[in-house]
């Protein structure tokens, strides 16, 4: 999960709420920054 998250961090044109809104679409809860 962790590792997931911190490739999503990499992708700089997306704002961090669009980050947690794919964690969330991909099923992810209880997600926090890295």
């Amino acid at each position: 999960m962790h590792k997931a998250i911190s490739i999503w961090a990499f992708t700089a044109d997306k704002s961090f709420d669009d980050i947690l809104a794919m964690a969330k679409d991909a099923g992810f809860e209880g997600v926090e920054p890295a």
